[in-house]
């Protein structure tokens, strides 16, 4: 099995970059991944460049080592390889995804990669310059952050052989579940991020069954949540992705569908616990809310995370008797009316 890479970015790699691998190192060595490379880059780095005394005093106080830290510069070279990308902050996230849209999906924020939600605040604020407790506040915040990464890792990384799948966190899916079959759709308004997923499906080894729409031109999003939705219901695809402006109007309209249980989701958090909990087999993604990037690691997620099963079985069951007694009149609903 290929190594498996962490590169973590910021912009100079002297003071926050190196602190947050070394203590993302010293945290999976502590949950049995030691194996895992975890490397760090600057987008406007200078080469060579130790890290500043106040950086190596802050972590050497929890016993982590800076001595041999010299910064490096990001390229394509560089992140070629990871499997994974955490970013400082939320703009060195983005400028990640225009320099290198190959790599867009395999890019997170590391404080939303920690927390598994999206943030109003996401950045880990630069120390450079400033005092040692500066300093010091930064390393407390990234030393418990890369204990809440290495757990987050140690739940979604492959496992070596003889583990289920092989694919990079965040970027792909288990080995047992690439090669189903996936419709998709949308609206004008989700055109462009249709076609960006549609390729990002393919790469990670899926089969897809695109319904339209094929243009920019404007249409009625209705019509192609029903033509996913009979995809998945007749068992033509195991399941469905479905984007719209906002991706409220795809679920409202899947979600009419008897045995769809559409989702509409805005970060990975949701989609995780939405296949997990719901067993969820219609993703809507907002092309105006998310974009490729973020909308990359979402559908990432979403099909990778199995379903619980157990209690949550039996609430799924519940949903689905809901569905069949209003269908056919016994509900509340279909109790009233007349002729």
């Amino acid at each position: 099995m290929p190594e498996r890479r962490v590169l973590i970015v910021c912009s100079g790699n002297t003071c926050r970059s190196p602190m947050a691998a070394a203590y993302l190192r010293a945290a999976l060595d502590r949950v049995g991944l030691g194996d895992v490379r975890v490397e760090s880059a600057g987008l406007y780095a200078l080469p060579d460049l130790p890290a500043p005394p106040e950086a190596r005093q802050a972590v050497a106080e929890h016993g982590i080592s800076l001595a041999g830290h010299r910064s490096r510069a990001v390229d394509a070279d560089v992140v070629r390889d990871a499997d994974l990308i955490l970013a400082m902050t939320r703009s060195h996230a983005e400028q990640l995804r225009r320099r290198f849209p190959e790599i867009a999906g395999r890019v997170a924020v590391w404080r939303e990669f920690a927390a598994g939600r999206s943030l109003e605040d996401p950045d880990v604020p630069d120390p450079f310059g400033q005092s040692l407790n500066h300093y010091r506040i930064v390393a407390r915040q990234l030393e418990r952050e890369a204990r809440e990464v290495a757990a987050r890792l140690q739940r979604e990384l492959p496992r070596r052989p003889g583990g289920p799948g092989d694919n990079p966190v965040g970027a792909g899916a288990p080995g047992e579940v690439r090669g189903m079959r996936i419709a998709i759709g949308s609206d004008h308004a989700g055109y462009d991020l249709k076609q960006d997923l549609i390729q990002f499906l393919v790469s990670e080894g899926y089969e897809v069954i695109d319904v339209g729409t094929d243009s920019r031109e404007s249409c009625d999003y209705p019509d192609f949540a029903r033509a996913v939705c009979e995809k998945v219901v007749g068992g033509e695809a195991a399941r469905g992705v479905l984007i719209c402006g906002t991706g409220i109007g795809m679920a409202i309209a899947a979600n009419k569908v008897p045995g769809i249980r559409a989702a509409c989701c805005t970060d990975p958090y949701s989609a995780r616990l939405t296949r997990q909990d719901n067993d969820s087999n219609v993703l809507t993604l907002g092309a105006r809310v998310v974009g490729p990037g973020l909308a990359r690691e979402i559908l990432a997620v979403w099909l990778s995370t199995p379903f619980a099963g157990g209690r949550h079985q039996r609430r799924v069951e519940k949903i689905a008797q809901l569905e069949a007694e209003f269908a056919r009149g016994s509900g509340r609903a279909g109790a009233g009316g007349g002729e």
